[in-house]
């Protein structure tokens, strides 16, 4: 998974980025737990912005500044979701 982003743009789309960012778990997982590789490339422009997922089938999934806020909600849910629950199980909650 790959991020390009903007980070000194004021535009809703680079804080939604930065905020996805931030979410991303901090510690390496737990042996036996799968979780993409991430990178990140920060652009010049929101028009660079986009954002990369390759599955384990190798399918290439790009969302970039052109795509649907649907997409991309649905994208940052899956993200967000397992984020969250490593985030919990690491602090023991």
């Amino acid at each position: 998974m790959s991020f390009e982003f903007a980070p000194l743009s004021a535009s809703q789309a680079s804080r939604s980025m930065r905020l996805l960012l931030a979410r991303m778990p901090t510690k390496p997982p737990m042996p036996g737990m799968d979780l993409p590789d991430i990178k990140t490339k920060t652009v010049l422009t929101d028009a660079q912005q986009k954002i990369e997922v390759t599955y384990k089938n190798k399918q290439t999934l790009v969302l970039d500044h052109m795509a649907s806020e649907a997409k991309l909600s649905d994208l940052v849910k899956k993200i967000e979701e397992p984020a969250r629950a490593l985030r919990l199980k690491e602090e023991g909650l």
